[in-house]
């Protein structure tokens, strides 16, 4: 449909959307140190992708089959696993980020501060799942799409504001705020139109 074509178009421009601000004010090595950082921190969010791939058609066959409490069950579960498959990664990220950027070469490892921005950014984002893709397959691909559009505008400002003051670190936390408001408007819209939490919160026992 056009609303999931306007969507996934918006979802590749956040993907190069910093690198490119970040070529307008910083050097190409600064570009390449950050490259490295994201695509580590990306790494956080490989198990997410895989989960969907399973969870795209059992949510939607649920979904419109009316077994809600299932489809709230399974996604929940999921969103469970992701995390504290997510919370491993980021634990081995922040113990060894210095090794791990080393391995590109020894000037990689000033990408540390940006890289732990990204990869937590990644962890909190996991405690909302896949909210983009229930959106997608409940029939919500307009409001997905209104919600990926603000997230590419926010993270568009907050390039232009925080890169040239604060460099790659600037680049990572436009990023990290505009993934996290990708994510968590979607698990709320869906909660509060379906009565269906897609959310695990880590801190309550029993969920």
């Amino acid at each position: 449909s056009f609303p999931m074509m306007v969507s996934s178009t918006i979802i590749i421009l956040l993907g190069w959307m910093d690198t490119f601000v970040l070529g307008i004010y910083t050097s190409d090595a600064e570009v390449g140190i950050y490259g490295v950082a994201l695509k580590l921190a990306m790494v956080v969010g490989f198990t997410l992708e895989a989960i969907n791939a399973v969870l795209a058609p059992k949510v939607a066959d649920l979904y419109y089959k009316g077994e809600t409490k299932s489809c709230e069950n399974l996604v929940r579960f999921s969103t469970k696993i992701n995390f504290f498959i997510s919370l491993t990664i980021v634990a081995v990220i922040t113990f060894f980020s210095d090794y791990l950027l080393g391995f590109f070469g020894e000037e990689f490892k000033s990408g540390k501060v940006a890289l732990l921005i990204l990869a937590y950014a990644q962890l909190i984002s996991s405690i909302f799942g896949s909210a983009s893709l229930i959106l997608q397959m409940t029939g919500y691909q307009k409001q997905f799409r209104n919600i990926s559009f603000i997230a590419m505008i926010k993270n568009l400002s907050l390039n232009f504001l925080l890169i040239p003051n604060y460099g790659i670190e600037g680049a990572a936390i436009a990023s990290a705020i505009s993934l996290l408001f990708w994510n968590i408007p979607g698990a709320v819209f869906f909660q509060i139109k379906e009565k269906i939490i897609i959310y695990y919160n880590p801190f309550k026992r029993n969920n």
